[in-house]
Formats: structure tokens, C-alpha cells, sequence
């Protein structure tokens, strides 16, 4: 194989080898990239159109692409020393626009960093209920894990707090893992949260509703995940370097927990391996 390339999330590993190296460096100048729109947005689509079928392959590529870098950005932020907390943030009313639903959230961590501190992080992906709301799923870490569960409802409650007294009215609802704290600065709804055991299965869980929400017409302008600035990304070595960087790992002597090989369109054929490097 000709050219390498590592992908480092976490403890996580993967290791591309190409047949071919990659020729090209960007587009040529003055490209301009051929949007065929036919039949896609001019009402009734005929499904067996060319057009069609094309922008379904887009949304499918986008689909797979998304949901592949967000586990990797997942993974890369869990380790031994912390595990996340699980948040979903709902709406009190049937708040359909995401971008009202966003500018509610990104206020709510406004107040909690004034209240918690700069250092903690998050990663986010909203899911579209039934009946059209909007709810945000999202993981955070460097919170104060022990105070916070502390203080989650469970139970038949009508109000621990004004705004919990405004969402439940006079009636005791029965609740379960509410956290009143940050539910009063979110002020749109109630926030649920639990401790989770930092398993990498989040990824695969979180990624379902982002890929669910890929497909709905009203996630077309909007990112499909958003995180803090702070969040751990992905490493991503290439060529060469690659090369080199690979003597930092006794890959001989680790079984892969996954190998592919398959061909590409313009890299030949291509070996695919997953390895679980040891903490």
C-alpha cells in the first residue's frame, strides 16, 4: 500500500491504506460545482428521475459522513478518569423551529458557565418528536456531576421551583431524573438527566437521532451536531507522517477489532483496520 492515514478518537484507531496516493490538492481555480436541481425542489418529484436519485445519494453520503465524524468526536472525549452526563433538554410548548430551540440552549449554557465555569464541555444532536417539538440530547463533561444528580427529582412533583411550578400547573406529575437546577435556567422546559458509564455505545446511541433528524426537511440549513469549542476532537495523521507515527503503537501485537477492504474510485484498493488501543 501506498499512502497511510491514522485516525486517532480516544482510544480508538484507525488505519487506512491506499493503493494510490491522492493526486489532487483542492479544487482548480475558478471550479464551480454543477448543482443539477431538476425535479428536486419544484414540488412533485418523480422518484424515478435521475435528479432524484441523486439528491436521495447526497443525503445518504451527508447521512453517513455526519454520523461518522460525530462518534468520532464522541470517542474522543470518553476516557476512565470521567464520565458524562446524559442531558435532554424538551420544550413546554410545540417549539418547531430549530433555530428558536437553538438560541434557548445556547442561552441555558450561557448561564451555566456563568454559574459552573469556562472548563466544561458538550456535544449536542436534536431530535424532532411526533407531534414536531424540538428536544436536545447532549453530553457534557466537567460538570459538577455529584451536586447535580443530587438534586434530580424523582417523584410525584408540582414545582421544586417557579419555573417547574409553571410547566407542572397545580397538579403533582409524576417525574423521574429532572434536574431543578439547570431546568430553572433553561426556563423552556424541563431538562432530564442521568449518569452514564462512559461506555463508547453513546456514540451509536446519540448518532441515531442525529442521522433520524439528517433526513427531516427542517435540519436543511442547520448543522446536524454542534459542541463547545473545547470539545476533544479527532487526530488525523497522513502520508509520511503517518508513516512515522505509527511506530508510537505496537500494532503487530494488537488483534484489530475490525478489517475491511474494499476498492475506491480514485485510491485503488483500500485495507481498513479498527484497533482498541489499552489505556
Amino acid at each position: 500500500m501506498g499512502y497511510q492515514k491514522f485516525i486517532k478518537s480516544g482510544n480508538q484507531l484507525e488505519y487506512y491504506e491506499y493503493q494510490r496516493e491522492s493526486l489532487a490538492k483542492g479544487r482548480p481555480k475558478g471550479y464551480k460545482r454543477e448543482i443539477k436541481t431538476e425535479g428536486i425542489r419544484t414540488g412533485v418529484v418523480d422518484s424515478g428521475s435521475g435528479a432524484f436519485r441523486q439528491k436521495l445519494e447526497r443525503r445518504r453520503d451527508n447521512a453517513w459522513h455526519a454520523s461518522l465524524a460525530f462518534r468520532r468526536t464522541v470517542l474522543s472525549n470518553l476516557d476512565a478518569s470521567e464520565n458524562p452526563l446524559l442531558l435532554t433538554f424538551t420544550v413546554k410548548e410545540n417549539i418547531t423551529a430549530l433555530s428558536e430551540c437553538a438560541r434557548f440552549f445556547n442561552i441555558c449554557i450561557i448561564r451555566m458557565r456563568r454559574r459552573y465555569g469556562r472548563e466544561f464541555r458538550y456535544i449536542a444532536v436534536p431530535e424532532f418528536q411526533k407531534r414536531g417539538a424540538v428536544h436536545y440530547h447532549a453530553l457534557f463533561w466537567g460538570l459538577p456531576a455529584g451536586e447535580l444528580l443530587e438534586e434530580c427529582k424523582t417523584g410525584f412533583i408540582s414545582g421544586v421551583n417557579p419555573v417547574l411550578t409553571e410547566l407542572l400547573g397545580e397538579k403533582e406529575v409524576f417525574v423521574r431524573n429532572v434536574s431543578p437546577i439547570i431546568t430553572e435556567m433553561y426556563e423552556q422546559g424541563m431538562v432530564f438527566m442521568k449518569k452514564t458509564d462512559g461506555n463508547e455505545r453513546l456514540a451509536g446511541y446519540l448518532s441515531k437521532y442525529m442521522v433520524k433528524a439528517i433526513h427531516d426537511e427542517r435540519l436543511y440549513g442547520h448543522k446536524a451536531y454542534f459542541a463547545s469549542r473545547n470539545i476533544l476532537r479527532p487526530v488525523v495523521v497522513k502520508g509520511e507522517l503517518a508513516y512515522w507515527w505509527s511506530g508510537d503503537f505496537d500494532l503487530k501485537n494488537i488483534e484489530p477489532k475490525k478489517v475491511k477492504e474494499y476498492d475506491s474510485k480514485w485510491l485503488g484498493k483500500v485495507r481498513y483496520r479498527l484497533f482498541t488501543l489499552k489505556n
